[in-house]
């Protein structure tokens, strides 16, 4: 792929895995959006590495924080009797509201970023990859809503998985994922999955209102 498009050598081999005379008006420029959300996805990933000790750095942050509000707290003159203070807790500049209100900020803000990398690691955790399977379930939605076909994977008897949504999902992710792409079992895999997302129904709702009146 240049920029996120497929070349036209691998459109033509992408074309050449569909059935004879299946139409494929709008399938690349699916494919391709697919592609670069899928692209999009990886670098804010990658932005995302070392999330778990990012977590932890700010679990540190939000608890000392927090420690050293609840040390001002406890504080009962703000400034030492020697320089006149009458012993009220709070001097007349409020200087005791404004630290207290800074250190409350900067502990909702530290909670936040703690939850935002729990949750980012969440979604990566195990052998999850909601990214990869967001690019999956585009491709297959390209196959059954513009090009017709069935969500279907045919084997033979030695157990080769085969047929011609499996040439399609192959030549399709070649140029995004090459030799990461999933084998034909887990493509098999792949499209059960789908079937029982759908549950049943053989069209995906397009991801947007534009992508609502191309599939029309």
């Amino acid at each position: 792929m240049v920029d996120g498009r497929y070349t036209d050598a691998e459109w033509q081999s992408i074309v050449a895995a569909l059935p004879a005379g299946a139409p494929h008006d709008g399938a690349r420029v699916q494919l391709q959006r697919a592609a670069e959300q899928f692209a999009s996805a990886q670098v804010d990933r990658k932005r995302m590495a070392g999330s778990a000790a990012r977590r932890q750095q700010w679990a540190d942050i939000s608890e000392r924080a927090g420690e050293l509000l609840r040390l001002l707290d406890k504080i009962d003159h703000w400034d030492a009797p020697i320089w006149g203070s009458d012993g009220e807790r709070d001097n007349s500049h409020g200087e005791r509201a404004q630290a207290a209100g800074m250190l409350e900020e900067f502990v909702r803000h530290a909670s936040t970023q703690v939850d935002d990398y729990k949750k980012h690691a969440e979604r990566f955790s195990g052998k999850k990859d909601p990214d990869r399977e967001r690019l999956y379930v585009e491709v297959l939605r390209v196959w059954t809503d513009y090009l017709g076909g069935e969500l279907g994977v045919s084997s033979s008897r030695d157990g080769r998985y085969r047929g011609p949504l499996v040439r399609f999902f192959d030549a399709a992710l070649l140029p995004i994922l090459g030799a990461k792409r999933p084998k034909p079992r887990t493509i098999r895999g792949i499209v059960d999955r789908e079937k029982s997302r759908r549950g049943g129904d053989r069209t995906i709702a397009p991801s947007s209102s534009t992508d609502a009146a191309e599939a029309r």
